[in-house]
C-alpha cells in the first residue's frame, strides 16, 4: 500500500490567500492604518467601498506581482498532477508540496511589501475598506469581490479510449497508408506508396453528435486533420470524407484552426479567431482568442501536441496544447452537420508520416 504524505505544509501556505488584512501589514506588525487626515470624508453609504482610483491602484499591484502569481499557480498544478500520477510517488509529491509552498510564500511576501507601500501613498485604504481591497487583490484584479475558486487541470473523467494501441479493430481505413504500432495511429506514405487523394481512417465505433474528443498527434510533413461530424463521400474514392476538421501541418499555417473537407470552406476559422457563420456562408468575426503567432507557437514540429475537439450544438471549439485556438458558432442550418463520423486524414503530397495516441472520446 502507498503511504501518501500529509499535506500540512499545503495547507498553511494555501491559507495564504485567504489571511485578511494581516498578511499586507509591514513584517512584523500589525497593519498599517492610513493617515486619517489623508481621507477625503465619504458619505456613511459609501463605507467600505473602493474608488475607482483605489481599484486601479489595486489591480496594478495585482499585475506587479502577477509573475509570482503565476509561478504559484503552475507549481499547484504540478502538485495536483503530482498527486494524481499512478502510482504516487512519495518523493516527488513532497517535493512539489514544498515547491508549492515556497512559490506562495514568495507570492504573499511581495504582495505585503507592495501593500505596505500602497497604505503609505495617495490612494491607502481606510480601516472599512480592507477587506474588501484584500479581496480584490485577492481576485488578482478580478473586481468582483472574493476570493476567486480554486482550479485543477482538466482530466479524463468521463472519457473512453476508443483504440486499444495493438490493432486497428472498430477503425477503417486504407491499409496501405494505416497501421498500429506501439501504441499509436501511424499514418505513413512513402515514394513507393502514393496517396492520390486524400484518405481517411474512419473509427466505425458510433455516431458524433455531442462530443468531446482529447488526443495526442505527431506530424514531420505535409499536413493531415481530425475530421469530426463528418459523412462518407463513396462517388470520390474509398474512405474519403467530408465535414468539420481540426486542422494540422508542418508549416504551422493553419494548425489550430477549423475547416471543412470538400465543404463550405477549407479554411473557415484562422487560428486565434473566434467566429459566427450565418446562412449563404456568411462569416461574422465575434472576436480573437489571442496572438495567432503565439497559439502557433505551442505548435512542436515532429514532437508530440495534444488537440481538445468540443462540438455542443453548434458550438465548435478547438483547444491546441491547451490554448483555445478556434472557435466557431455554425448557425448556417442548411448546411452544417450536428452529426457524423470521425476520421484522421492521410493528404497528399510529399511523403509523411503522422502518428496518434492517447485517442479519448466522451459524449456530452
Amino acid at each position: 500500500m502507498t503511504t501518501r504524505p500529509t499535506f500540512t505544509s499545503i495547507a498553511a501556505c494555501s491559507l495564504l490567500l485567504f489571511i485578511p488584512s494581516a498578511l499586507f501589514a509591514q513584517r512584523g506588525g500589525a497593519p498599517v492604518p492610513p493617515p486619517s487626515e489623508a481621507l477625503s470624508p465619504r458619505p456613511a453609504a459609501m463605507a467600505g467601498l473602493l474608488t475607482v482610483a483605489q481599484r486601479d491602484a489595486l489591480d496594478a499591484l495585482a499585475a506587479s506581482t502577477s509573475d509570482l502569481a503565476g509561478a504559484a499557480n503552475a507549481a499547484r498544478q504540478a502538485l495536483v498532477a503530482a498527486s494524481m500520477a499512478s502510482p504516487v510517488n512519495a518523493g516527488d509529491l513532497r517535493l512539489r508540496a514544498n515547491q508549492l509552498g515556497q512559490a506562495e510564500m514568495a507570492l504573499a511576501n511581495a504582495r505585503a511589501d507592495r501593500f505596505a507601500q500602497f497604505q503609505a501613498g495617495p490612494n491607502q485604504l481606510a480601516p472599512d475598506a480592507l477587506q474588501p481591497g484584500i479581496a480584490r487583490l485577492g481576485t488578482a484584479g478580478g473586481g468582483r469581490g472574493g476570493l476567486m475558486a480554486p482550479r485543477m487541470a482538466d482530466d479524463a473523467d468521463g472519457f473512453v479510449s476508443i483504440f486499444d494501441g495493438r490493432t486497428l479493430n472498430g477503425w477503417e481505413g486504407d491499409t496501405t497508408f494505416w497501421r498500429a504500432e506501439d501504441g499509436k495511429i501511424v499514418g505513413e506514405s512513402t515514394p513507393e506508396k502514393v496517396v492520390s487523394h486524400n484518405t481517411f481512417l474512419i473509427w466505425r465505433g458510433g455516431t458524433l453528435r455531442d462530443f468531446e474528443l482529447k488526443t495526442e498527434f505527431r506530424i514531420n510533413g505535409t499536413n493531415s486533420g481530425i475530421q469530426y461530424r463528418s459523412h462518407v463521400v463513396p462517388e470520390a474514392g474509398p474512405h474519403v470524407l467530408s465535414g468539420y476538421q481540426a486542422d494540422m501541418d508542418i508549416g504551422n499555417n493553419y494548425t489550430g484552426g477549423l475547416g471543412e473537407e470538400r465543404g463550405r470552406r477549407n479554411v473557415m476559422v484562422p487560428r486565434g479567431q473566434m467566429i459566427r457563420l450565418t446562412e449563404n456562408d456568411t462569416y461574422k468575426f465575434m472576436g480573437t482568442l489571442g496572438d495567432p503567432a503565439e497559439i502557433g507557437g505551442s505548435f512542436v514540429p515532429n514532437g508530440w501536441n495534444t488537440y481538445h475537439i468540443i462540438a455542443r450544438g453548434p458550438v465548435l471549439i478547438h483547444i491546441l496544447n491547451g490554448r483555445v485556438s478556434a472557435i466557431m458558432i455554425d448557425e448556417d442550418e442548411g448546411a452544417r452537420a450536428m452529426e457524423g463520423v470521425l476520421g484522421f486524414q492521410m493528404h497528399t503530397g510529399q511523403p509523411f508520416k503522422v502518428e496518434y495516441r492517447n485517442i479519448l472520446y466522451r459524449e456530452l
